[in-house]
This record gives structure tokens, C-alpha cells and sequence, in this order.
């Protein structure tokens, strides 16, 4: 079973400016500090690119996940696709839900700013 969801916004800035922040780790977990816990990217940059691997500590609707994933594609400013898998602790870490995740993250220039979908 397949679950996908679609989500989009619009931020009064250019796409250099949304991909600069959204990029960088620390303002990524900033944004959202209830559900972001902790963004690395494993390079010397920490950021995204191709092929890099990266850990994500996040809840999802309440639950702890550990989600460890790869960059597959990358053309900055513009599009981003990544892959991975979420550890989910179930019953104080006896069991652990494993759930393959991905994503595609697009920043469009528009005439009022960048849409991200």
C-alpha cells in the first residue's frame, strides 16, 4: 500500500532566497522546533546534494521517528528528490516500525514570489 500526500506554499521571496534557508540544517529544525529535532547532512557542507546521505530526528503526528535517507537528485534552487527510511520506536522501543518515505521538494518562481510543492 501506497500513501501519498500533496502539500504546496507560497513564500513572498526568490527561490535563491527560500533555497538558502531551507537548506541549511539548523534553520530547516528551527522552523518547527515541536516536531524538527535535528537535520544533518553527511558532508562537509551540510547540505544537500547529490548522493549525499543525510539523518533527520522528527515526530509525525505525535510519534518519534528516526528517518535516515540519500539525496537522489538535486538541481539547486529548483527541485530536490530524496529517499529513505523512518524508524518508528512502538511500545517504548520494543518494536520498530520501519516506513520507506521519499519526496520530491519543487521552488517555482511566480510573479508574487516562490511556490513550493
Amino acid at each position: 500500500m501506497f500513501l501519498t500526500a500533496e502539500a504546496s506554499i507560497f513564500i513572498n521571496s526568490n527561490p535563491d532566497a527560500v533555497w538558502d534557508y531551507a537548506s541549511d540544517p539548523k534553520k530547516w529544525t528551527a522552523s518547527n522546533p515541536e516536531e524538527h529535532f535535528g537535520l544533518v547532512y553527511n558532508n562537509p557542507l551540510n547540505r544537500p546534494g547529490e548522493g549525499v546521505e543525510f539523518h533527520q530526528r522528527e515526530s509525525v503526528a505525535g510519534w518519534y521517528a528516526d528517518l535516515r535517507g540519500k539525496i537522489l537528485y538535486v538541481q539547486e534552487q529548483r527541485v530536490v528528490v530524496w529517499a529513505g527510511i523512518a524508524y518508528y520506536p512502538v511500545f517504548f522501543g520494543l518494536i520498530k516500525v520501519r516506513i520507506a518515505e521519499g519526496g520530491t521538494i519543487k521552488i517555482d518562481s511566480t510573479s508574487r514570489g516562490s511556490a513550493l510543492a
